[in-house]
């Protein structure tokens, strides 16, 4: 929709001269909306983690349906909007590094070049995105007796979708710092550090 009309990202458009042998469904990179996914995993984890109470059973921990779905949503997709306040500025830089130049905004926005439409537009995708997630989740539990992202998990199982967070938010940082943009790493620094705290 963004590359069409603006919303919900604002204005950017793919230049899909540098994609080449990339899989394009409807305009947009197979890989761009993978990471989707991904991120909005890890967000929910983090989310999760922070809101919601670990009930140590047995060698598993349980966490069936959340007690707080909206707070969880909410918080989740604050942090999908934050990871893409650290990612998003860096593969504007694409042609930098190794992801390549595969997008540019034809308004560059005050944030490193990103406009701030973009952040607004995480958000609204994310709390989609994850209310999605916690709907199948409760579907899979409730309606069909099987097991979901949050039932009956090894112990320590659910730190991993935090560090998976915490992974994709340092790569970012490793790069940027490699690439000497450190007012960007500053700001990725500044915004990651409470989080960890």
């Amino acid at each position: 929709s963004s590359i069409r009309n603006g919303f919900p990202y604002g204005e950017y458009h793919y230049l899909y001269d540098t994609l080449q042998g990339e899989l394009i469904l409807g305009g947009v990179p197979l890989w761009d909306s993978a990471s989707y996914a991904f991120i909005a995993y890890a967000s929910l984890a983090l989310a999760w983690v922070l809101v919601e109470k670990i009930e140590a059973r047995g060698k598993y921990e349980n966490y069936l349906v959340p007690a707080h779905p909206w707070k969880v949503t909410i918080l989740a997709s604050f942090f999908m909007m934050l990871a893409d306040v650290i990612i998003d500025p860096l593969a504007n830089l694409g042609e930098r590094w190794f992801l390549g130049k595969s997008y540019f905004y034809p308004e560059p926005g005050f944030y490193f070049g990103v406009p701030f439409s973009n952040f607004v537009g995480w958000f609204l995708v994310a709390l989609v995105v994850i209310s999605g997630f916690q709907w199948m989740e409760k579907l899979l539990l409730t309606r069909f007796h099987l097991p979901a992202w949050g039932a009956k998990r090894f112990t320590g199982q659910a730190w991993l979708g935090v560090l998976f967070y915490f992974g994709i938010l340092g790569f970012n940082l490793c790069i940027t710092y490699s690439l000497g943009e450190y007012q960007l790493l500053f700001a990725g620094i500044w915004i990651t550090t409470p989080l960890i705290l």
